[in-house]
């Protein structure tokens, strides 16, 4: 009678084996797909680095000059009155210093019920980008409130 014990070393290498013929194939797969595709250019599939160049740098003033302030209605149908440039200039709700921009909405007056809502800024970049990495250095960022649990349950 053969002995139970001695034929899991060789499962086990079948097992190892499989797992060997796997990945061998995983790795080579892409190779052979580039060299056989028609008018596939050759090159290496792992090579994932893509490198990237500063395009462009607003500081302070000059966001003013790279970035278009929209007065329209809320495409969301909220409650807000989008102001144009000179006005969130005007209003000190978008100022600039040599290294800091600073966008807000009107925080100190009432709105009425009737109105349009409260002032805020819209802006859209002068420039449309397809491939990019964007990176804002924020000081403050509020966030708005999030709902709590439906119907008095706990979270």
């Amino acid at each position: 009678m053969p002995n139970p014990r001695q034929r899991y070393p060789l499962l086990l290498l079948i097992a190892c084996s499989s797992f060997f013929v796997l990945c061998a194939f995983l790795y080579v797969r892409p190779y052979i797909a580039a060299a056989v595709g028609p008018y596939r250019p050759v090159h290496d599939p792992y090579q994932h680095t893509t490198r990237y160049a500063l395009a462009d740098k607003y500081v302070g003033n000059d966001f003013f000059n790279h970035w278009m302030w929209e007065s329209l209605d809320d495409p969301t149908h909220g409650r807000v009155n989008y102001i144009d440039k000179w006005t969130a200039r005007r209003t000190n709700l978008s100022f600039a210093s040599d290294t800091k921009f600073v966008m807000r909405a009107d925080h100190t007056n009432r709105v009425a019920p009737n109105a349009r809502g409260r002032d805020s800024i819209r802006i859209h970049s002068n420039k449309a980008y397809a491939d990019s990495v964007t990176i804002l250095d924020v000081e403050h960022m509020p966030e708005a409130a999030r709902p709590g649990p439906p119907s008095g349950r706990s979270a």
